[in-house]
């Protein structure tokens, strides 16, 4: 199996990336490379925050009746408002800075994400 990484540096990006992704998927749905099944957020992150990309990122899925990917937040935060906040979001994962290795590897496996 080979995979690919995309890398955005703000939300609004991310939920642009998806939107082609999927547009893509629709267009060619024999090229299982165009399909996420990973995706980390920061929950803080210029111009949309993590959960606001999680639910915008959940929405876009719903427009094509595809079943969103493992959505893992990466945070400083530790206080349960932003576990919360960030779970009502769409998020699966919730992993404070810094990060265990162990356990985003352990993710990543049970996603099928190359390592």
């Amino acid at each position: 199996m080979h995979g690919r990484c995309d890398y955005v540096d703000n939300g609004e990006a991310a939920v642009d990336l998806v939107l082609a992704n999927l547009r893509m998927r629709d267009l060619h749905p024999d090229l299982t490379f165009w399909s996420y099944s990973l995706i980390l957020l920061d929950y803080s992150m210029p111009n949309m925050d993590g959960p606001a990309t999680a639910i915008n990122i959940c929405k876009a899925y719903q427009q094509y009746n595809k079943k969103p990917p493992y959505i893992v937040c990466l945070t400083a935060f530790t206080e349960k408002i932003y576990k919360d906040k960030a779970c009502q979001s769409g998020m699966s994962e919730f992993i404070s800075k810094p990060i265990d290795n162990m356990k985003l590897k352990k993710i990543m496996r049970e996603q099928n994400v190359i390592l």
